[in-house]
C-alpha cells in the first residue's frame, strides 16, 4: 500500500494537464481517468479533499517546490488513516493530492471572489446533522428527485466560496441516497448554491451526472 501511495504522489505532482476554465476549488479536474474513478466512487469525500488541497496549495508562496511529504503529513492529521483501502480518508487524500498538483502546475492570479469573501457571511451549519443551510438545503435537494420522501442525507462539505452568474456565493456539496423503484439505494450528489444570510437563501441546486 505504501508503495502505491508513493507512486501516486509522484505521478500526481508531476502531472501537467491542459488549463481548463471549469476547474477550481469547487470543481475537480476529472480529465485524468484515474482521478475520475476515485471521484466517482465517493464524490463528496473526493470533492472535500480536492477543496482542501486547492485551498492549501493556493496559499503557498512557493508553488514550484516538491511538497508531497507535506501533503501526506497534513492529510494524516486532517483525515486519519489514509492508508486504508477504500476508506473516506484515502479518497480525501487522493482529492487533496490531485488538487495540490493542479494548483502547482496551473498557477493563477488571485480571484476577485477571494476578496469578496470577507463581506460574504457563510451559511450556518445545523449542529444535529452537520448540513450547511439546514432544512433549506435538504428541501432544495428533495425538489430535484422523483421520490423525495426516501431521501437520506449522508454527508455535506463545508461551505466553499464560488461564483454563480458572476456573483459571489457559497457552494455545499451534499451526498445523499434515494430509493429506486424496487427499493434499492441510489447514491446521488448535489451541488447547492446559497447565500449565508439569516435565514440562508438557496440560489440553485443541481444534481451531478450519475
Amino acid at each position: 500500500m505504501k508503495t502505491v501511495f508513493a507512486t501516486t504522489i509522484v505521478v500526481a505532482l508531476v502531472l501537467v494537464t491542459a488549463l481548463r476554465a471549469d476547474v477550481d476549488a469547487n470543481h475537480p479536474d476529472l480529465s485524468d481517468p484515474s482521478n475520475k474513478v476515485e471521484h466517482d466512487q465517493k464524490p463528496a469525500w473526493y470533492s472535500k479533499g480536492w477543496h482542501d488541497g486547492w485551498t492549501w496549495a493556493s496559499a503557498l508562496e512557493d508553488k514550484n517546490g516538491t511538497y508531497s511529504d507535506n501533503c501526506e503529513r497534513i492529510c494524516r492529521q486532517k483525515y486519519g488513516d489514509i492508508d486504508q483501502d477504500g476508506s473516506e480518508a484515502e479518497t480525501e487524500f487522493s482529492g487533496f493530492l490531485a488538487a495540490a498538483a493542479y494548483v502547482r502546475n496551473h498557477q493563477r492570479k488571485s480571484s476577485a471572489t477571494t476578496i469578496e469573501a470577507h463581506a460574504l457571511p457563510a451559511p450556518a451549519t445545523r449542529d444535529w446533522d452537520g448540513c450547511p443551510g439546514g432544512w433549506r438545503t435538504q428541501e432544495a435537494i428533495r425538489q430535484l428527485v422523483d421520490n423525495p420522501t426516501t431521501c437520506k442525507f449522508d454527508s455535506a462539505t463545508e461551505p466553499q466560496l464560488t461564483k454563480y452568474n458572476g456573483k459571489a456565493c457559497w457552494l455545499v456539496v451534499v451526498q445523499f441516497r434515494t430509493k429506486n423503484p424496487i427499493g434499492g439505494d441510489i447514491t446521488r450528489v448535489a451541488d447547492v448554491y446559497m447565500i449565508g444570510s439569516v435565514p440562508t437563501s438557496i440560489i440553485d441546486a443541481r444534481l451531478r451526472d450519475e
